[in-house]
């Protein structure tokens, strides 16, 4: 079973997480990572190297500004999950994204994760334009995941 694979060999492990998100050009700290009655607790502060952060934010804020905790909720029974992202950072406090996903297995060897979120923003005037430049570079980092995820379950040779 596919799902399981990847959540045995993904979700399970902090250990990967964690270079999971170093590849991506990010560094975590986990804060919590923890399996309860079947349910995992996991908590991350994600920290954004400045090289993956857009120009137009490193010249006008902070380099932490993008920092956020990250808050996933996942039930190994059912396959699904809840996330929450906040921003780390106290001038962007209130913004966060919150959502539910679901794995399944679209085929012999494929997980397909589904989410759906919604985004709300207290930083004035411009919260809009982060907002947007945060989805861009999350959207421009899921095929990278994507492939270090297929190499890390790929079975070895």
């Amino acid at each position: 079973d596919p799902v399981t694979t990847y959540e045995d060999r993904c979700l399970r492990d902090a250990a990967w997480l964690k270079t999971l998100f170093c590849k991506l050009g990010t560094h975590i700290q986990v804060l919590q990572h923890e399996i309860v009655d079947n349910v995992l607790h996991l908590k991350v502060l994600v920290q954004p190297q400045p090289q993956t952060i857009p120009l137009v934010l490193r010249t006008l804020a902070p380099v932490d500004i993008m920092d956020y905790v990250q808050t996933t909720t996942y039930d190994f029974t059912t396959h699904r999950g809840t996330i929450k992202t906040q921003m780390h950072h106290p001038s962007l406090q209130g913004t966060c994204s919150e959502g539910t996903f679901i794995l399944c297995a679209t085929g012999p060897q494929t997980v397909t994760w589904s989410i759906s979120s919604k985004v709300t923003s207290n930083f004035y005037l411009v919260g809009k334009k982060i907002e947007a430049i945060v989805a861009r570079t999350i959207k421009k980092m899921n095929p990278h995941a994507r492939a270090h995820i297929q190499a890390h379950l790929a079975p070895p040779h």
